[in-house]
């Protein structure tokens, strides 16, 4: 059976929108949400209660860039937001929406002796343009004066260090896979403590195209993202007794290898009902906007049983989307792929 964006739909009040990060970050609040039965309130720091020998936890290994470039134009200040390299100093970015700018259009990033010249227009709001930036590469330029973006909602700017994962180490994504911002690695030692094994992906966020919102199910015209598996991950999930994805980025990046065979290159899948979830049992992740393509995984992940999860998020006071709190589903059917 097909999704609607009218199945995805749920009443979000505004107050349960979160502005800003759990601080400390294992101090959110964490949902479990068992196949059957009672919604249990906890939180992230309990995780490793809840995990033990032959439990396999799937972590996204990619780390944010700082790509959020404050730049100025003729025209006044500018945002800018640096997504990925596409050859040399090309690079694709994007501006807010709405902004209609020329071909040749300058912008001087503030704070740096560099700039960025928009060259021609790609999908969406994104642009191919060209990094200027003497002395340095753009990699170094982002570290330097770029801000990790948050969205439009959050109270203000965070610090990098906490609008990054604790664990990432393959710098790439446009913005942090939002899920694993809850773990620390004391959270995961103790996971390991357990008797859980602490295992990778690597999907690198990208920002090119809207993720958010679900215009067309039949047609969503997803953003490709690059992902790479290692061996061992796929070994872990053929032997574990249990998977828990942190994020639905992992569970892109799984189930894309167990769709199409390859470990590495770029996925461009729209999970949905009707997929057969080959490698998670459980999906650890962050409580999803309305209408969006994470919800149609979520939807496809746990069935029905998602609403009423998020109806009494709300009414217990969990905060919902990408600063909030978290969740721990469980599959509705178990994985396919075991030894």
């Amino acid at each position: 059976m097909s999704v609607t964006a009218g199945d995805l739909a749920y009443e979000l009040p505004s107050e349960s929108v979160a502005r800003h990060f759990a601080d400390p970050r294992e101090s959110a609040r964490m949902l479990l949400a068992p196949k059957q039965g009672d919604l249990i309130d906890a939180h992230v720091v309990d995780l490793p209660t809840r995990v033990g020998s032959g439990d396999v936890i799937i972590i996204n290994s990619t780390q944010s860039r700082a790509s959020l470039l404050r730049t100025w134009t003729p025209d006044g200040p500018q945002e800018l937001l640096v997504i990925e390299p596409v050859g040399g100093d090309r690079w694709i970015v994007r501006l807010p929406p709405g902004h209609r700018p020329e071909r040749g259009c300058y912008l001087e990033v503030v704070g740096a002796d560099a700039a960025v010249t928009l060259l021609e227009e790609d999908s969406g709001d994104c642009w191919v343009a060209r990094m200027e930036c003497p002395g340095r590469d753009p990699e170094q330029l982002l570290e330097e004066v770029g801000e990790v973006p948050l969205p439009p909602y959050a109270a203000g700017p965070a610090d990098r260090c906490r609008a990054r994962t604790t664990f990432g180490v393959d710098l790439g994504s446009a913005a942090p896979p939002t899920a694993g911002l809850h773990l620390t690695t004391a959270v995961l030692d103790r996971c390991r403590e357990q008797g859980a094994t602490i295992e990778q992906v690597t999907l690198h966020v990208s920002l090119k195209t809207s993720r958010y919102r679900l215009v067309d199910p039949r047609n969503p015209a997803l953003h490709a993202e690059t992902f790479e598996i290692p061996a061992r991950t796929i070994e872990a999930c053929s032997s574990a007794g249990r998977t828990i994805a942190i994020g639905t980025t992992v569970v892109r990046a799984l189930e894309t290898y167990f769709l199409t065979g390859q470990p590495s290159g770029k996925t461009d899948i729209f999970i949905s009902r009707g997929h057969r979830f080959a490698a998670v049992d459980q999906l650890f992740t962050n409580f999803q906007a309305p209408r969006s393509t994470m919800l149609a995984m979520i939807d496809a992940f746990a069935g029905e049983r998602w609403r009423e999860v998020y109806a009494t998020a709300v009414r217990r006071g969990y905060r919902f989307l990408a600063l909030g709190d978290a969740c721990l589903l469980e599959g509705r059917c178990r994985r396919t792929f075991t030894s």
